[in-house]
């Protein structure tokens, strides 16, 4: 077996540095990936930073033999917690991430399109609290890309907390989980798309809007969640929403919205535009809001072709 080249005292000051991290409970694996190094070879249970940070030098050695690999694998692990403290706090060391020649939010950058984020994404359309948007807003930082461009170049002493943050985070560790709380990502896909940028939109408003929201879509609420929603708290909110989907349909996301009108049109429900998201409620309220955007019709509504006077005052099943 190999001797360590990490020494007790540099073991400590790691440990002890990564315990106040929020990447504590994130796989190794996952860490080590994003970092673009040599792989963790351990999965599973087991295999987080807060499986190890509290162990000391000889502790970690005699955990890692005892899993049947070399204890010197805690020159990878020490490896892995400083290089992903580089990105977590305080996000200064970051320069030296870039890459060797030298472009400017080399790291973040890869990171996006490894996930399918494009670079140029609107800041703007990013779920993200009205702190962390004010301050896109006041340095400019109007897309995605821009965003992470500045935030490899931050100075050493900048500390940055909230929804800034975790985005950063999320960036830097390839974290799927939690962009898909920032950005319309559609897991699995590599890509941004419509629905999930409405179901952010959803999101975004308070409980007893989203609640106002399924009852309006035909969901069956609780009573408990219902009591004391009015009505026309849900039409001013479907109505805000449907302007909202109308934008990104003639904005960012045309070119999908002109395929999904056209499949809609060639018989597509719009129930299949929204199952992606696997979840009940979300879906429900998502075709609520597009069904008359795509001017689909409700599932199992056929129209016949009809004598002009019964179209004329002939009453259709089918909606307008």
């Amino acid at each position: 077996m190999n001797a360590p080249s990490t020494t007790p005292r540099e073991w400590d000051a790691v440990r002890t540095a990564f315990s106040s991290s929020i990447m504590a409970g994130i796989p190794i694996s996952s860490l080590a990936q994003s970092l673009d190094g040599a792989a963790w070879p351990l999965e599973g249970d087991g295999e987080t930073p807060s499986d190890y940070i509290d162990l000391g030098y000889d502790e970690v050695r005699d955990l890692l033999a005892g899993k049947g690999r070399d204890p010197a694998l805690i020159d990878r692990l020490a490896e892995i917690l400083k290089e992903t403290l580089a990105f977590d706090q305080p996000f200064g060391d970051m320069a030296r991430l870039a890459d060797p020649a030298g472009s400017a939010g080399g790291v973040l950058l890869r990171n996006l399109a490894r996930v399918g984020i494009p670079g140029d994404f609107p800041m703007e359309l990013a779920a993200v609290a009205q702190d962390t948007r004010d301050f896109c807003r006041l340095e400019k930082l109007e897309t995605i890309g821009a965003f992470a461009v500045f935030c490899q170049g931050m100075a050493q002493n900048v500390i940055v907390g909230g929804d800034f943050r975790a985005l950063l985070n999320a960036l830097s560790h390839v974290d799927e989980e939690t962009l898909c709380r920032f950005v319309p990502l559609r897991k699995g896909s590599k890509s941004v798309h419509i629905v999930e940028a409405l179901a952010l939109a959803v999101r975004s408003r308070p409980p007893e809007i989203q609640v106002a929201l399924a009852m309006k879509a035909g969901v069956k609420v609780p009573a408990s969640e219902s009591t004391g929603i009015s009505p026309d708290l849900a039409d001013s909110a479907q109505a805000e929403l449907r302007l909202h989907a109308s934008r990104l349909a003639g904005g960012w996301f045309k070119t999908e919205f002109v395929q999904m009108k056209a499949m809609a049109a060639a018989g597509s429900s719009v129930e299949s535009f929204t199952a992606p998201l696997s979840n009940a409620r979300m879906e429900a309220i998502l075709v609520s809001i597009l069904r008359p955007l795509l001017r689909s019709r409700e599932p199992g509504c056929r129209r016949e072709k009809r004598g002009f006077w019964l179209r004329l005052f002939g009453r259709s099943q089918c909606p307008a």
